[in-house]
């Protein structure tokens, strides 16, 4: 008994006439089958092409929002070195792509703090030991069941943590619900991570000391703690207020110098195009002195994985738009593979991928932007590719770029800011620079490979699903609806012919039966 279509079809098998019904059904078949073949391999075809578009789409994303997003970030092309002499400890300096050159003399007279609230007690268990984050607040020796007054909706004691910063009013305050079984731990992680918190609760597990501190630096911060203050200690008694820091800075010497007052609220603040970093107060009359001077190894570094990411990149495109094709190579069949090795097959199916993308309009349209973004930068103006030493390659190499780097270093120190200002733009047109046109024009092709692919423009991931309203992803759909149709039609007509053969065979069967009956009649 053979199941075809979901129904029960008795095969004779040729019980009676002696013929093989399964291999003639199966021959016929195999004739009515080569239409479905075709739709298949076309829809396989179609899908690894998909597929090619999705790993390019993949390395384009990454050139594009990853390295040139890198490469356009200011601290990418820095050409100048921040140097400290004077007070070397008080303060670190770090030169941005702005730093201007001038020299800074820089007294650091008072750093900036956190607003801090500690209990006026340290927390020790029952047995006189000092707590730990793991200590429940029943098992503190100063626990007091009297701060627990309310109850939670299991009827269990709780209690109120009210904590504000500054100028919190009650709707701004930090409210935190504290059970006797909420340990040192729990109830720090309640405190830092509120909804609306803005201070840091920390436990020393040496002293014992329980503080509460302001996550943001500076002044009128102070904080006031309300609730269970017999259980934790009273906050009011330690209680200290932050500040901001103070830095003065001086340029120029003699009769020509100027002096500066910072107030930062924070330990870090930036003076011309240097990041300054306090980590102590100066020694008066001993302040720290920040030069700076040409460095050119960043943004020679920098321009370097540029040229070497765009090689790599125009290097595929070129590959995929002239990979040979190989026509006699088309997708398997599943009948096919049946008698290949998988090794076998693996080499077959390399071959029937090979050329999809071959002379693809995207891909080359995409090349020849990538090349006359470059061509465009090879001459004109004062600074440009040649004269920093890249240039392209011969003409079979299809736009490779070479860089001479003593020339570019040299460039770089003697025209930093034209150099900067030729591949990131300046401040007021920063889509003249060279990362920033190849970031705006590589947008345009992102979004060709998407609606042809359903391919997402902001994700480098090879397995993320596609679009499927795209031009190929709607084809898909229509093979696939295609392919089932075709389908069924076919396994109709398989039944058919299994009908036809069965009742072939009954009726050869009932035709031996009668006439062996006729036989022994006669013979009896």
């Amino acid at each position: 008994m053979t199941t075809i279509n979901g129904s029960s079809l008795l095969r004779v098998g040729g019980l009676a006439s002696g013929m093989d019904t399964d291999s003639i059904v199966k021959q016929l078949m195999a004739a009515q089958k080569i239409p479905l073949d075709k739709l298949n391999q076309q829809k396989q075809l179609l899908e690894w092409k998909r597929d090619a578009y999705r790993d390019i789409n993949s390395k384009l994303v990454d050139f594009r929002s990853n390295k040139l997003t890198t490469y356009r970030n200011s601290s990418a092309m820095v050409s100048q070195k921040a140097v400290l002499s004077g007070d070397t400890t008080a303060v670190t300096a770090k030169a941005s792509g702005t730093a201007n050159g001038i020299s800074m003399s820089v007294e650091v007279s008072q750093l900036a703090t956190k607003a801090t609230a500690q209990g006026n007690i340290a927390l020790k268990t029952s047995d006189g030991k000092t707590a730990t984050q793991s200590t429940k607040l029943s098992d503190l020796s100063s626990y007091n069941p009297g701060d627990f007054t309310g109850v939670d909706s299991s009827g269990n004691p709780t209690a109120t943590l009210k904590i504000k910063v500054g100028p919190d009013t009650d709707a701004d305050a930090l409210i935190v619900t504290v059970s006797k079984d909420d340990t040192i731990g729990s109830l720090m992680s309640k405190i830092t991570n509120g909804s609306n918190s803005r201070v840091t609760a920390v436990f020393d597990e040496v002293s014992g000391n329980f503080m509460i501190k302001a996550k943001e630096y500076g002044d009128n911060h102070k904080i006031s703690v309300e609730g269970i203050t017999t259980t934790l200690g009273d906050f009011s008694t330690n209680n200290t207020d932050g500040s901001t820091a103070k830095v003065v800075i001086t340029t120029g010497t003699g009769a020509s110098a100027s002096s500066s007052t910072f107030t930062p609220a924070s330990n870090t603040l930036t003076v011309n195009g240097i990041t300054l970093t306090l980590n102590s107060t100066t020694t008066p009359g001993s302040p720290s002195i920040i030069s700076t001077q040409s460095d050119a190894t960043t943004a020679v570094e920098t321009i370097k994985s540029f040229v070497k990411d765009y090689n790599d990149l125009i290097a595929t495109l070129n590959s995929k738009t002239s990979e040979a094709t190989y026509r006699d190579y088309a997708p398997l069949t599943e009948d096919q593979k049946k008698d290949m090795s998988e090794d076998d097959i693996k080499l077959w199916n390399e071959k029937a991928q090979s050329g999809l993308l071959k002379g693809d309009e995207i891909l080359t349209s995409a090349i020849t932007t990538m090349r006359s973004i470059i061509t465009g930068a090879l001459g004109g103006g004062t600074v440009n590719l040649s004269t920093m030493g890249i240039t392209t390659g011969q003409y079979f190499e299809n736009g490779k770029l070479y860089i001479d780097e003593d020339k570019l270093t040299k460039a770089i120190q003697s025209n930093p800011d034209g150099v900067t200002a030729f591949f990131q733009g300046t401040g007021t047109s920063s889509k003249d620079g060279l990362f920033n046109k190849f970031y705006d024009k590589l947008n345009g092709v992102l979004d060709q490979i998407s609606k042809k692919a359903g391919t997402s423009k902001l994700s480098s991931d090879t397995t993320t699903a596609y679009l499927t309203n795209s031009l190929m992803g709607k084809e898909l759909t229509d093979y696939k609806n295609r392919i089932s149709a075709m389908q069924t039609r076919l396994d109709d007509m398989e039944t058919r012919y299994y009908k036809q053969f069965t009742a072939m065979e009954q009726a050869i069967s009932n035709f031996n039966n009668q006439s062996a009956s006729l036989t022994n009649f006669l013979n009896s």
